[in-house]
């Protein structure tokens, strides 16, 4: 299955495809495969060779508020545009106003995580906690990093 793959993509870059045609990803997405580098938020090609992963089936990674295209033949109207978005739990910290540095929000729910908005990545050098996610929401410019506490 994985030689007749084409392009590697989660449900909301598939949806992006269908309305635009277009192979896209954004960062609160590509981290979901480990494959990120958290400082340039671009596919690593450290951890993508080692891996073994084609790098050619990852697909391009655009800022979150990016218009990916128009809506082509989907029943919306002709030229609505279609923005990359980002992942729940990133766009929840903007929900929270958590949007500048030092400002941090807890979410408790079916999973629990804390998340706290920096100029930078944060990294547990210690592995004591995950940054699961270190993303820029690039129109606020700032980095939410958070970390998960599934299955309490």
């Amino acid at each position: 299955m994985y030689a007749k793959t084409y392009k590697a993509l989660n449900a909301k870059d598939f949806i992006v495809l269908r309305l635009t045609g277009k192979f896209y990803t954004e960062p609160s997405d590509a981290t979901s495969n480990a494959c990120i580098d958290l400082n340039t938020l671009q596919w690593s090609d450290k951890i993508v060779n080692a891996s073994g992963i084609d790098g050619d089936k990852l697909p391009e990674i655009l800022p979150s508020t990016t218009v990916a295209g128009a809506a082509g033949q989907t029943g919306l109207k002709a030229g609505t545009p279609v923005v990359m978005g980002g992942g729940d739990g990133l766009c929840s910290n903007v929900g929270a106003g958590s949007i500048s540095p030092g400002r941090t929000f807890s979410c408790i729910g079916t999973s629990a995580w804390v998340a706290t908005t920096s100029e930078k990545p944060l990294f547990d050098e210690e592995m004591v906690g995950r940054v699961a996610e270190g993303v820029e929401l690039s129109e606020i410019e700032h980095l939410v990093n958070e970390e998960h506490a599934e299955g309490l």
